[in-house]
């Protein structure tokens, strides 16, 4: 069985906007080269600092990208138990100001080593449920 790792936007929007990929052929099947990442994020201590938005991260190795990874509550709770912790809980509000929100994200294709880590939001604000 051959396999054609994409692992990144085909968007005119997202990403890098490219709509296209040169994908190369492999007989290994990518989701057997998996691992978890740690990730940290300290909001800053100024007034006004911290967000309500669904925050993502993107990682870039130097075996390639690992797409859009959001930043929850369910990963923030992994991270707790992985560390042998009880979690923050599911309704822990995230990226508050100086506070500092720890990751896991499982299960993402190992990119060798990292380059660098692109953060954002969407803009929105979650909804009291």
């Amino acid at each position: 069985m051959w396999y054609f790792d994409c692992n990144q936007w085909l968007d005119a929007h997202l990403g890098d906007c490219a709509t296209q990929r040169l994908l190369k052929a492999s007989l290994e099947d990518p989701r057997s080269q998996q691992t978890n990442y740690l990730v940290t994020v300290h909001t800053s201590d100024k007034a006004g600092a911290g967000t309500d938005a669904n925050v993502f991260v993107i990682l870039h190795g130097e075996a390639g990208t690992s797409g859009r990874l959001e930043l929850s509550a369910k990963a923030a709770s992994a991270a707790a138990a992985a560390r042998g912790g009880g979690g923050p809980g599911p309704n822990r509000n995230l990226f508050e100001r100086n506070q500092a929100d720890v990751f896991m994200l499982a299960g993402v294709r190992e990119l060798g080593d990292l380059r660098k880590l692109h953060i954002g939001h969407d803009g929105a604000v979650r909804a009291c449920t």
